[in-house]
């Protein structure tokens, strides 16, 4: 029983920086921002008029500048990534291994610009996918109707997806596993040495409590981008 409970627990804090590692790489989901309302664009036109079978788009961005482009195409590719898998040592202890690769559907986007906000561009009338992108964390993809019986005007409150930034988050992933693991495993020490046990058990929860605001100010951040669109 002493053994399996020794297996059990020296697994489970193996498995604790893995699960970590998936944890940080997830998003902190930020609620949608708020859908901006009707605001006059200060822009210069192109030209006079649009071309018949034009409309005229006015575009604006809340919290500053970001580029404009419309979407001529999008590519599927598949790229391989690793698959990872438990490996059971002679000992019992479940070790995380990569087994192979697998195949991932990637998406690239092909973007013709078209202005910087604010701006004004002149699009056939019709329904077009553009990319709104003011960085690479922040860049939304929305479908604009274009109408040429009148001007038409839209304002766009970017969202966010943070890239997972894995060596910013190291420190805080080592430390949080130090805590928990030094938990897990403290139950097995008090076994043995009721002072050891005890000691890990208060070190790894005040390690854990101290950690965990850290911890989530390093993972990413996704929030979906709000707009709208009218005619004037």
């Amino acid at each position: 029983m002493a053994r399996r409970a020794h297996v059990l627990s020296i697994s489970s804090a193996l498995l604790v920086p893995v699960a970590l590692f998936s944890i940080a790489c997830g998003p902190v989901r930020l609620a949608k921002q708020p859908t901006p309302g009707k605001q006059t664009i200060t822009a210069e036109p192109p030209s006079p008029a649009p071309r018949p079978g034009h409309g005229r788009l006015y575009v604006d961005t809340v919290g500053g500048p970001a580029r404009v482009g419309k979407i001529t195409k999008i590519v599927e590719t598949q790229i391989a990534v690793p698959n990872y898998s438990m490996m059971t040592l002679t000992n019992g202890v479940m070790i995380p291994v990569v087994s192979g690769t697998r195949s991932v559907a990637a998406k690239r986007r092909e973007v013709r610009p078209l202005c910087a906000t604010p701006c004004v561009v002149d699009l056939p009338i019709g329904d077009h996918l553009v990319e709104l992108r003011r960085d690479r964390n922040h860049v939304d993809i929305v479908n604009l109707r274009i109408t040429g019986n009148a001007r038409n005007a839209y304002r766009h409150a970017l969202g966010r997806n943070d890239v997972p930034n894995l060596r910013r988050a190291f420190p805080a992933i080592l430390l949080l596993s130090v805590g928990i693991s030094a938990m897990i495993t403290s139950p097995l020490a008090y076994l043995g040495d009721k002072r050891l046990g005890a000691g890990l058990a208060i070190s790894g929860a005040l390690i854990t409590i101290l950690t965990w605001p850290w911890f989530q100010r390093v993972r990413p951040r996704a929030q979906k981008g709000s707009g709208y669109l009218w005619t004037f």
